[in-house]
């Protein structure tokens, strides 16, 4: 049975690694990025003939988030493929002056392999042997059995502050401060000697 395997704190050769064991599998790739306007990002922009879907959603990493996030995914071709082997460690994903990152291998709409960089880790779908065979090869794999596909829900829509919430949060905002001040005056009128 499959499942996602953890690599935490892969060094630039196991990142290799594990893509050269994924990217033959995968038939599409997905970025990531916090900027939700503007145009494709710039290290895609060669590879916009190969964008096939571009999606927000608050649903990532396997749990529903804070933040929303702007997803990107892109058929895979030779010139891809070149692309994202080309980072020769995953933390090279956050030195783009335009990031993008935590890159996802999709097998159809499996991902086998997504990541988060900032945390510095690395999920791969595979089954129990393929496991001990990475493991085998040095790579420190931990299942993960919490969390299954879709790591990434694109129909999760943030839930924006309430206007009603908005406009007491502002006025605590006003009054919370006022108040402190009259009772500041108020203490000194009555200890005043």
């Amino acid at each position: 049975m499959k499942g996602y395997y953890l690599l935490a704190e892969p060094t630039p050769e196991q990142w290799q690694r594990v893509l050269e064991r994924m990217l033959p599998q995968a038939d599409m790739v997905e970025f990531m990025r916090y900027d939700l306007r503007g145009p494709l990002p710039k290290p895609l922009r060669p590879y916009e003939d190969r964008l096939v879907d571009v999606f927000t959603t608050c649903y990532y990493w396997g749990a529903r988030q804070i933040r929303s996030a702007r997803f990107f995914r892109l058929a895979l071709d030779d010139g891809l493929r070149a692309f994202v082997r080309s980072r020769p460690g995953l933390h090279d994903w956050d030195e783009f002056a335009s990031p993008i990152v935590d890159p996802a291998l999709y097998q159809g709409d499996t991902p086998i392999l997504w990541t988060i960089v900032h945390e510095a880790q690395v999920f791969v779908w595979l089954d129990e042997d393929e496991a001990a065979q990475l493991r085998a090869e040095g790579l420190d794999l931990t299942p993960t059995p919490e969390i299954a596909p879709p790591v990434v829900h694109r129909e999760e829509r943030c839930e924006r502050i309430s206007a009603r919430i908005g406009l007491f949060l502002l006025l605590a905002l006003i009054i919370l401060p006022a108040f402190i001040v009259m009772g500041y005056f108020m203490v000194r009128v009555i200890f005043q000697p």
